[in-house]
């Protein structure tokens, strides 16, 4: 098993080829005076450790692995079943251990290698706090520090535990910050940093900013815990164990830390690190750790752990570092590539990178928002990050950049604004359209006092699923949008949807229009009219050629078919008007009902067909249209018409006239009933009649009506 350290740097590189070719086995030797295996005993087992050791066994002693202060959470994990086996031979160790119904683990440990605006005046080269663009990289391609500012510089009561190759604790840009740590080496009591990679990070995370030094880091004003779990062989080699590790992750939780930084990887996933990093989370401390520099689709450890906040690279042109480990892990990015910090010896400073350079990024970030909002567990930690961070790759959650690249500022605003927006309220250019292509949407601006807003989101869809057609797209801090490439399907309501993201990156709930139908452009009266019940139908430029209080007729101009418009609205005979709506049979009469009608222009009115009464309604048409009860030949219902004959009776808003064609009207008078709202003329009399052919239920029969338009329609004539 391999442990290395998740780093970039060409000097260290040097020491990590050299280190990689080792044997484990003979590395831990060459550190230790005896061989070493770590034990874990089975549950209900601990009574029986006593047995496992001394007289006649090859393990010599069996030494409790960690002291934790919190008793019932060690117990609780198991972390009191784990033990350090030492004796003369590794293999004999094993063989007696792995025979004991005792025993669930016993392996030798594995092996570790490590893998406001400032007046400082290398800032100017800290562009993974600050970047400017130009020819070195994409402006904004950062984590937002000097925003992050405004808000805090972090604070002297959160502790931050780098548990790496120590820390060079005489660092003019550290020693103000530095706390006591420990060190878990065997041999080295000392947490003096005797390779450079662990005083590479802790600049990173809090080099005291403003001071006129060197740089800044990330949360300046925060506390560094060295805990020293990497050191160096014989040879000079960095080298460590996961037991180092687990027992120097649990010390510092016992000892205050509250972010602990982890530029360490490993592929080994061992109980003991596991049930450390574990015992982290549940003390309330954030475990932040390395993917790795493999370039692979590769889990490390603890990285990979859900206890812990798994960290990739990014470069200054905000892409995924090319050596950046990526997986469905992976929780985000940030900067990893020629970053400016500490480094050991003589208060200098050096380029640095890898996840190793990333992951402290993140851990200074965790370390801001401790100072803001001291309850935050790992949870609200990873959830903040993830909903701050730049997305930088495919939309959303992606396998290669995760959430994104880290913003400082905006997780500060996510952890101090629970609050969404208010719901904006959207509206769309009508009831129905005439375009599949497009959508137009505008909005109410929404508000929110914290975080402010950032900008909204549309999306357009069917009513079971609002983002089947558009799903959301961000359009900025904009009131309205015209969506267009879209394919909206015919006669079916279509919604438009707008939400709200304020500066913490919470969302508003969405507001929906209530709809529009994209109905389709019939080329005539004609056209619709041979169309089912239910379609939706646009007819452009048709002539009024009537407008009653309750419906208008517009037709084909000058004698095509007509088609009724509900509801009525004001408008002129010779209008040209463009109407929307939904085809339906009413009273016996095709309709485009629920309509919405716009005047577009004027023209000549409609010219009126001199008929006899028996050619009135006709018969149907295509199926669709109705005609009247023994009509023949052409529909027409709708038409404009003049019809001439002698009065046979009269009512209330009616008369009935002969041409003598042997109809009888609802009443059983001779004739075809005229409905109108002027004079009556008088029984016996001959009238020439203009007006448009309606109909009239009368029991089974469907009979044909005229009705005119204004008083003149009805002229007196002399007897036929």
């Amino acid at each position: 098993m391999s442990f290395r350290r998740a780093f970039r740097n060409n000097s260290i590189l040097r020491i990590l080829l050299a280190a990689v070719l080792l044997v484990a086995s003979s590395v831990c030797a060459s550190a230790q005076t005896q061989a070493q295996l770590v034990v874990q005993l089975r549950q209900g087992e601990l009574h029986r450790a006593s047995a496992l050791a001394g007289k006649g066994s090859p393990v010599q002693s069996l030494v409790p692995v960690f002291s934790p202060k919190n008793h019932d959470l060690a117990r609780q994990l198991g972390l009191d079943r784990f033990y350090i086996a030492r004796g003369k031979s590794t293999a004999e160790m094993r063989r007696r251990l792995k025979s004991s119904s005792s025993v669930e683990y016993a392996e030798p440990p594995a092996l570790v290698v490590p893998a406001l605006v400032p007046n400082d005046p290398l800032f100017s080269q800290q562009w993974s706090l600050r970047n400017t663009g130009g020819g070195s990289g994409l402006a904004g391609a950062d984590i937002k520090a000097v925003q992050a500012w405004d808000i805090t510089t972090g604070s002297s009561a959160v502790t931050v535990a780098v548990l790496d190759t120590g820390v060079d604790s005489t660092h003019p840009e550290l020693a103000a910050n530095m706390v006591p740590g420990r060190s878990f080496v065997d041999g080295e009591s000392s947490t003096d940093d005797n390779n450079g990679h662990g005083t590479n990070c802790a600049g990173i995370i809090g080099a005291v900013g403003n001071n006129a030094l060197q740089m800044a880091g990330i949360s300046w004003n925060s506390r560094i815990m060295p805990v020293k779990v990497v050191g160096v062989d014989a040879n000079g080699n960095p080298y460590g164990t996961d037991l180092w590790l687990s027992q120097g992750i649990i010390w510092a939780v016992d000892n205050g830390a509250r972010v602990l930084s982890v530029s360490l990887v490993s592929s080994s996933d061992t109980p003991t690190l596991r049930s450390a990093v574990r015992y982290a989370r549940l003390s309330g401390a954030i475990v932040v750790a390395a993917s790795g520099n493999d370039g692979l689709q590769k889990k490390m450890y603890p990285a990979a752990y859900d206890d812990a906040i798994a960290v990739g690279a990014s470069d200054r042109w905000d892409q995924r570092a090319s050596f950046s480990n990526w997986g469905d892990h992976l929780d985000l990015v940030a900067p990893g590539v020629s970053i400016t910090t500490t480094t050991r010896g003589g208060g200098t400073w050096q380029f640095f990178a890898g996840t190793s350079a990333a992951t402290p990024h993140v851990a200074g970030i965790c370390a801001l928002v401790l100072a803001v909002r001291p309850t935050t567990n790992l949870a609200d930690m990873r959830q903040f990050l993830r909903r701050a961070a730049d997305d930088i790759g495919d939309p959303g959650y992606d396998i290669f950049t995760g959430a994104g690249r880290a913003n400082a500022y905006v997780t500060l605003l996510a952890a101090l604004d629970p609050t969404p927006p208010t719901v904006p309220v959207v509206t769309d250019s009508g009831r129905y359209t005439g375009n599949p292509n497009q959508l137009s949407l505008q909005w109410t601006p929404s508000s929110d006092p914290e975080s402010g807003i950032e900008g909204y989101e549309y999306a357009v869809g069917t009513s079971g699923n609002p983002t089947s057609l558009r799903g959301w797209t961000w359009v900025g801090n904009v009131t309205s949008v015209t969506a267009t490439g879209l394919d909206l399907p015919a006669d079916t309501p279509v919604f438009g949807s707008v939400r709200a993201r304020n500066g913490a990156r919470l969302y508003s709930n969405a507001a929906t229009t209530d709809g529009i139908i994209y109905a389709p452009l019939a080329q005539s009266a004609g056209a619709a009219l041979a169309m089912t019940n239910g379609r939706y139908v646009t007819l452009n430029t048709r002539a009024v050629s009537a407008a009653f209080p309750d419906r208008i007729w517009i037709a084909d101009y000058p004698f095509g078919p007509a088609l009724a418009v509900q509801p009525s609205v004001s408008c002129s005979v010779g209008d040209r008007v463009t109407a929307v709506g939904r085809l339906e049979t009413i009273a016996g009469m095709r309709t485009l009902a629920d309509a919405e009608i716009i005047i577009t222009g004027f023209g000549p009115a409609p010219p009126a067909l001199t008929m006899r009464q028996s050619a009135l309604g006709g018969d149907a048409l295509n199926g669709q249209t109705p005609g009247v009860t023994g009509g023949t030949g052409v529909n027409t219902v709708g038409r404009l018409v003049r019809i001439s004959g002698r009065v046979t009776a009269s009512g209330t808003g009616w008369f009935t006239v002969d041409d003598g064609s042997g109809l009888s009207d609802a009443g059983g008078s001779a004739g075809v009933r005229v409905l109108t709202g002027g004079t009556l003329p008088p029984v016996g009399s001959f009238v020439r009649v203009t007006g448009i052919v309606e109909v009239a239920v009368s029991g089974n029969a469907t009979l044909p009506v005229v009705r005119t338009r204004q008083p003149e329609d009805v002229e007196p004539v002399e007897e036929l």
